[in-house]
């Protein structure tokens, strides 16, 4: 119908400038092609959307005037005939007819000639079912695919989107890489080593400089598992997960490190295991590295920690 009302106006236009009418501010006629209202004509929209107000109106108008037939007791035939006399070409059909006629009959003269609004036609795919089958699916695997989702809830992949996206307020977060995943036990012992330092380093502001710290840590080969394959399904609001920088492989290395404000003093490498013996063996060319490397401390004494 839209289409037929632009094609028709844009002919109207080409064929024949006169049949279109509007009116200046003094109250003269004029037509689409004349200068003053040129502009006016350029816009295809707007005429179009005048047209469109004037079918609708001339549809309203018959309504009416099917309404009045009806209240006199005329029948559909008879109404239509009625209506093809006056309007011609522009009537409306014969089952349209009926239709209201059947609307204003059982209305009792109490039905609109406008149309009642309606509530559309009824989203199923994100109805509460689906909503919910897709809530159970990203419950039971965090890290599972759009594609994964859309086969358990039964829709298509965007769909999917649109049911985790809007409806469930979910993001495919990366995990965060962290350097270690700490326990309670061993934040609290973390915690009460920072404060004796701290209060250490009130007493002795030179302390950081006469502080050797050590650190064993695993320096794990293989990391089977990416950035990527750790998204998770998660609201948009909440913390990215936490994902170690280190997991276990079949193979790993011991590395011992000791350092100070100044840099590294010792760093070894032990790819066996770590016993009293080695470790008595590293201590003592972490000995002989701070006699070569730091002979101040060595003389005025050090203070030392191992973590």
């Amino acid at each position: 119908m839209f289409m037929s009302l632009l094609l028709w106006c844009h002919m109207l236009i080409k064929d024949r400038p006169d049949a279109v009418k509007l009116r200046s501010p003094d109250g003269a006629r004029l037509s689409v092609c004349d200068h003053k209202c040129l502009p006016v004509a350029r816009n295809m929209k707007l005429i179009f959307f005048c047209l469109l107000l004037a079918t609708m109106q001339r549809l309203l108008d018959q309504r009416q005037n099917l309404k009045f037939m009806v209240a006199e007791g005329l029948t559909p035939v008879e109404c239509w005939r009625c209506l093809e006399a006056v309007y011609g070409e522009e009537t409306m059909s014969k089952p349209t007819v009926r239709h209201w006629h059947l609307q204003f009959k059982e209305g009792d003269g109490h039905t609109p000639v406008t149309d009642l609004v309606r509530c559309g036609r009824p989203c199923v795919q994100t109805s509460p079912e689906k909503i919910e089958a897709a809530q159970a699916a990203v419950e039971e695997d965090r890290r599972s695919s759009l594609k994964t989702i859309a086969d358990k809830v039964g829709v298509s992949v965007s769909t999917a989107h649109r049911l985790v996206k809007k409806c469930l307020s979910l993001k495919h977060k990366v995990a965060k890489f962290v350097p270690r995943i700490l326990s309670d036990e061993q934040k609290c012992t973390r915690v009460k080593f920072c404060t004796e330092n701290l209060e250490r380093l009130c007493k002795d502001c030179h302390l950081l400089d006469k502080l050797i710290c050590g650190d064993e840590s695993p320096v794990y080969i293989l990391d089977p598992e990416s950035r990527t394959d750790s998204k998770q399904w998660l609201p948009k609001d909440s913390l990215r997960p936490q994902k170690a920088l280190r997991q276990r492989a079949q193979k790993k290395m011991m590395l011992t490190a000791f350092f100070d404000a100044r840099g590294v003093i010792l760093t070894e490498f032990n790819d066996g295991r770590v016993n009293s013996e080695t470790y008595i063996e590293t201590l003592k060319q972490l000995k002989e590295n701070i006699r070569r490397k730091r002979p101040f401390l060595w003389k005025g004494g050090l203070d030392g920690q191992t973590d």
